[in-house]
């Protein structure tokens, strides 16, 4: 991105608009001081289109991409010498209990609606499942006492067809199966996207095409991006990036090829966007 604005920005006299690239922090962490406070204090840089690098992987188009719900699990029990402790009864017993019924859920699917219609859920279709991970448990300091308290820090991905409203509605229902459990959600939003059949995916698709030689297959990404900022502005938004090999993890990189075709893709983009403008 960092290249094609370098391009594009020596011959911005013969465009008709401007370019911003914007780099932020914060955005893994889903906290306020990156992309929230840039648009928040420069709401021009919003633009009329919008273009995230953050790859959904294969080299594929994301025009959707998931939601996320984060849930916060607060169990009390009777405490006491482990000797005398019973089945569910227990603040941890009944934490592993819900545990239990939670990761079931991680064997739905969502159901896309019309406007992500051609869109596929991805590798193994992952797009489309929900995932639901206990990043953070605990409970208790000594091994013979029973923990009179336990506590989990679920995060929730929420496909499209699965709104935030469905599943905290599922958890209560779980969690009122048993006494001393509280929830509460430090962070959600929905699943959003951009329909497939957009004027705004048509064009990223036909410019990935012209220089990689095929049109991309059109996905959900798994992970939340910032694209989602740009849209609940109602700007369109879509991600596209170089393949991430061993994402998060051990010698982290991308294919060359890879990285000089987007350059090409997002400056070409650029240049058709702000013709049509």
């Amino acid at each position: 991105m960092a290249l094609a604005t370098a391009i594009l920005s020596e011959h911005l006299a013969k465009l008709d608009g401007k370019i911003s690239f914007t780099a932020v922090c914060d955005e893994v962490m889903f906290g306020s001081r990156g992309t929230e406070t840039l648009l928040r204090e420069h709401p021009g840089l919003a633009g009329d289109f919008m273009i995230s690098a953050e790859s959904p992987g294969y080299m594929d188009l994301a025009v959707a991409e998931k939601g996320l719900l984060w849930v916060d699990v607060e169990v009390t029990g009777p405490s006491g010498h482990s000797s005398r402790a019973l089945r569910e009864e227990s603040a941890v017993g009944k934490l592993v209990a819900l545990m239990t019924e939670i990761d079931k859920l991680n064997d739905e699917y969502g159901t896309l609606p019309a406007e992500l219609d051609g869109v596929s859920g991805g590798e193994d279709n992952l797009g489309l499942r929900l995932s639901a991970s206990a990043g953070v448990i605990g409970a208790g300091t000594v091994r013979s006492l029973i923990a009179p308290k336990a506590f989990a820090h679920f995060d929730f991905r929420l496909p499209p067809g699965i709104p935030a409203s469905d599943v905290k509605q599922r958890l209560l229902a779980l969690a009122n199966r048993f006494e001393g459990i509280q929830l509460s959600y430090p962070k959600e939003w929905d699943p959003n996207w951009e329909p497939s059949n957009s004027r705004y995916a048509s064009l990223l698709s036909d410019t990935i095409a012209t220089v990689r030689g095929s049109a991309p297959r059109m996905v959900v990404r798994l992970p939340d991006s910032d694209a989602r900022h740009w849209r609940n502005r109602g700007v369109p938004a879509i991600c596209f990036g170089p393949q991430p090999t061993l994402p998060a993890g051990v010698d982290d990189y991308a294919n060359e090829q890879d990285v000089v075709d987007c350059a090409k893709i997002y400056a070409l983009a650029a240049l058709k966007l702000m013709a049509s403008v």
